[in-house]
């Protein structure tokens, strides 16, 4: 049996959305969220993705059920029934708040407060993408990368900051190694700082810019010593955010 247009269609959007890593993108997120509210049962949303279906979106993999790398249709039927779980929690924490929302306004209806919430979700994504994509200069790039990503050892407010001023596809290179991609970079600043737990980052004079690109000199070390290492950030920056990093040692 030949499945709906719309689920095709969803099915489409979903695997774009997927394989797709650009932040500023919300058309898919539209699709899913409404496929979403249909009330539509998973298994068989997910019986029109391919059997051994490969899906990955970078970022922290604590904060939305669509993060991270997944395999197979029951990932997908999870990650449909686990956002619907989301909205339907916010729909009861919602009238739990307020309560003032009508009885036919329930979970149980046809989807008036799902949709609801599919709004707020979709504004609360806009605005987050918006916050993502608000252009910085290259030296505030620069001086973020230092002590933003390199001087931050909270992984979470890290790795929040490194898909802020970072391109998903960034490349960061030093005298070790070549990372690629958001969360290598950050494993690559767990291990240094791992390394060398008492050390600090500083600035060292002013950052130089050019139309694309600009270089900010650094310290490194304790408190003590605060210039037992220095070195040099080269960024490259792509449309508001950093697309390469070299890292040079003095």
């Amino acid at each position: 049996m030949k499945p709906p247009a719309w689920r095709t269609s969803v099915a489409q959007a979903f695997t774009r959305y997927v394989v797709e890593i650009r932040a500023a993108e919300l058309a898919d997120d539209h699709a899913i969220l409404d496929t979403v509210g249909t009330g539509e049962d998973p298994d068989a949303i997910a019986g029109d993705f391919a059997k051994d279906v490969v899906f990955e979106r970078q970022g922290d993999d604590g904060v939305l059920p669509w993060i991270g790398k997944q395999k197979g249709r029951q990932s997908v039927a999870d990650f449909f029934r686990g956002t619907r779980e989301l909205i339907n929690q916010g729909e009861r924490g919602h009238r739990g708040r307020d309560g003032q929302r009508s009885e036919g306004r329930g979970r149980g209806s046809s989807g008036i407060g799902c949709q609801t919430h599919q709004q707020a979700h979709r504004n609360r994504l806009s605005a987050s993408r918006q916050e993502v994509a608000m252009p910085n200069s290259i030296e505030t790039l620069a001086k973020r990368n230092l002590h933003e990503v390199f001087g931050e050892r909270d992984k979470t407010r890290r790795l929040a900051a490194i898909q802020q001023i970072f391109s998903p596809d960034c490349v960061f290179s030093d005298s070790h190694a070549r990372h690629v991609g958001w969360l290598a970079l950050d494993r690559a600043v767990s291990a240094l700082l791992e390394m060398m737990p008492d050390f600090e980052f500083a600035e060292l004079g002013e950052c130089q810019v050019l139309l694309d690109a600009g270089r900010l000199a650094w310290s490194f070390g304790p408190q003590n010593d605060s210039k037992r290492i220095t070195g040099l950030d080269v960024i490259v920056v792509s449309e508001g955010r950093i697309s390469a990093l070299y890292t040079f040692l003095d």
